[in-house]
C-alpha cells in the first residue's frame, strides 16, 4: 500500500513539474518573440516575475535576454525566463486610426454645417 501511494505521489509530482516547465518555455519564447517583434529603440515596460517593473527603451536583444535603457541613462538585462511581461508603451495603432476618424469625422460635419449656414443664413443652426 505504502509503495502505491509512493508511486502515485511520484508520478503525479513528475507530470506537475513537466508541465509547469513547459509552461515557463512557452511564456519565455513568447516574451522572446515579443521583444524581436518590437526590436532595439521601442519604448516598453517590462514586469518580472518576481513583481518589479520597468521602463526604458529596448537597446538590445540576442538568444538569453534583452537589455532596456531607463531614463538616466541606466541600463538593465533582463533574461527572457525572468520576464513575465513586456509590452510597448505609447498610444496603440488602433488609438490613432480612431483618433484619426474622429477627427475626419468633425472635419466633414464642420464643413456640411458651414455650407448649410451659407446657404440657409440665420434660419438654420448656425450660431
Amino acid at each position: 500500500m505504502h509503495q502505491k501511494f509512493s508511486a502515485k505521489v511520484l508520478i503525479t509530482t513528475f507530470l506537475l513539474t513537466v508541465l509547469m516547465t513547459n509552461s515557463v518555455i512557452c511564456q519565455t519564447d513568447a516574451i522572446q518573440t515579443r521583444v524581436a517583434k518590437y526590436g532595439v529603440g521601442k519604448n516598453v515596460n517590462v514586469v518580472l516575475n518576481n513583481g518589479e517593473k520597468y521602463k526604458g527603451t529596448i537597446k538590445a536583444f540576442d538568444s538569453n535576454g534583452f537589455s532596456v535603457a531607463q531614463k538616466g541613462g541606466a541600463e538593465k538585462t533582463f533574461g527572457y525566463s525572468e520576464v513575465k511581461s513586456v509590452n510597448k508603451t505609447g498610444i496603440s495603432k488602433a488609438v490613432w486610426i480612431t483618433i484619426g476618424a474622429a477627427a475626419a469625422g468633425a472635419v466633414i460635419f464642420a464643413a456640411t454645417i458651414g455650407r448649410r449656414c451659407r446657404n440657409e443664413g440665420a434660419n438654420s443652426l448656425c450660431l
